[in-house]
């Protein structure tokens, strides 16, 4: 997306030939001649960069920088002027200039200064975006685990938009920011923001943020999740709970890439790459009213299932030494391990909450253990449950189990009962498919019919 500059200058020469030469180096140009045309375009465009005279016919450059700061847009500005001096280029620091250049002089200096602005200014919005440098690793060497890491290295490279579906606590976020940090937006920001428990508006907020004065309270600009995530990922957990006002224009951003904040009139773009999340059946989800199936379409470029951790307990070990090391490391108890029944237990136990309930459990026996050394008798908090979970009889395990059928079953229903169209709807093999409608009692359903073609 090429930078956008807009030149306020009252001498049309020097826009002209300013406009000729930055044209052809791939900016995009807007153009000004006093303090009121500049904040008319200020308020209708997005810029990156404005490049200011000191002097105006209606005004000092100065008194627009300071309106440009209120605005709070982040803009980079380049003072320019012929009547420069020592004391005036200070006071246009202090008062947010980025640089302040002598007119006249070479174009292709300011060119250079232009360039430098313009890396500061992605420099700040990548700061400002970023919430944590620290990508937690994706741990398993389980047949699913390695299958959703080769659809992974697949889809680090493209911009595709990519939909994860999983139980709760099975690990989505680590996913999508493994996606990020094997993408080439590595270096860019990875925002993300859980769609859950917000109003209408708060969400709003939250992902498009709002102008002054937009509402009561509203004494600065805030700068919105679409726009934080400028040049990275866009990560939007639990996307089925979005209230069902918002996706409309949720869908318009995905169409167009360009928004406006809350209180604003001015159209905004963002270079970002989306990727969403839910544990719900968005099928049954658009057949209820409750979302829209255009936006489903949208998200739902590239859908990847993450596996519970009930189906890759061979991944269990690893997880758990990892869990320990993190907790040795933050409580300063270096050296802890677990026995081999402590382990045997964990391994046979059906995980409801998945790999967040696992990290939990592990932290749990830290504390209660005595020696450093978690044995079976540090784990009464798996007592309880470990029987309905592990004959599936009980009401949690239950719910699981419609709900998966659900999936497939909307899936199926989809694909017309083709089961290899269904499997690739729902990011599986059809192998995988075809044990887990076996497992869950489907095999003979009545939307199932034979494909032509080999099986995988």
């Amino acid at each position: 997306m090429p930078a956008r500059i807009l030149i306020v200058d009252d001498d049309r020469d020097f826009r002209f030939s300013l406009r000729d030469y930055l044209s052809n180096a791939g900016y995009r140009l807007f153009e000004a001649g006093s303090c009121a045309e500049a904040m008319q375009i200020l308020k209708k465009q997005e810029l990156d960069l404005v490049l200011l005279d000191l002097q105006l016919p209606d005004g000092e450059g100065l008194h627009l920088l300071d309106e440009i700061s209120r605005i709070g847009d982040s803009l980079e500005v380049i003072m320019i002027s012929g009547y420069g001096t020592i004391e005036k280029a200070v006071e246009a620091m202090q008062r947010g200039a980025c640089d302040f250049v002598p007119k006249p002089g070479e174009i292709i200096n300011l060119v250079t200064r232009i360039k430098k602005a313009l890396e500061l200014r992605s420099l700040k919005r990548r700061s400002a975006g970023r919430r944590e440098a620290f990508m937690p690793p994706v741990l398993g060497k389980s047949r699913p685990m390695e299958r959703c890491m080769e659809t992974c290295r697949r889809l680090a490279n493209t911009d595709t938009t990519v939909l994860l579906l999983g139980e709760t606590g099975s690990g989505k976020e680590v996913f999508a920011r493994h996606l990020h940090s094997s993408s080439r937006r590595k270096n860019g920001p990875f925002v993300a923001l859980s769609c859950a428990n917000f109003t209408e508006q708060l969400i709003q907020d939250e992902l498009f943020g709002h102008e002054v004065g937009a509402f009561t309270g509203a004494r600065s600009a805030k700068l919105g999740k679409v726009e934080a995530a400028d040049g990275g990922t866009l990560f939007l957990d639990e996307i089925g709970e979005i209230p069902f006002e918002i996706q409309a224009r949720l869908l318009r951003f995905l169409e167009t890439r360009t928004y406006s904040r809350i209180g604003g009139n001015k159209e905004r773009e963002t270079d970002v790459r989306l990727i969403t999340a839910t544990n719900r059946n968005l099928a049954l989800e658009i057949k209820r009213g409750r979302f829209r199936e255009d936006l489903f379409y949208r998200l739902n470029v590239y859908s990847l299932q993450i596996p519970p951790l009930r189906e890759r307990q061979e991944d269990i070990p690893d997880l758990v030494n990892h869990f320990l090391s993190q907790m040795a490391n933050r409580q300063g108890l270096p050296g802890l391990q677990i026995s081999g029944d402590a382990l045997e237990v964990l391994i046979h136990y059906q995980w409801p909450g998945n790999v967040r309930e696992l990290k939990n459990v592990i932290e749990r026996a830290t504390v209660i253990s005595s020696d450093g050394v978690i044995t079976e008798s540090d784990l009464p908090m798996l007592d309880s449950t470990e029987g309905a979970s592990r004959t599936g009889q009980g009401s949690y395990q239950d719910q699981i189990v419609k709900y998966q059928k659900e999936i497939l079953l909307s899936a199926l229903e989809e694909s017309n009962g083709n089961r290899t169209e269904a499997a690739k709807r729902l990011g599986l093999y059809r192998t995988d498919l075809l044990r887990k409608m076996k497992n869950l009692g489907l095999s003979d359903h009545a939307l199932l019919q034979e494909e032509p073609g080999p099986s995988n």
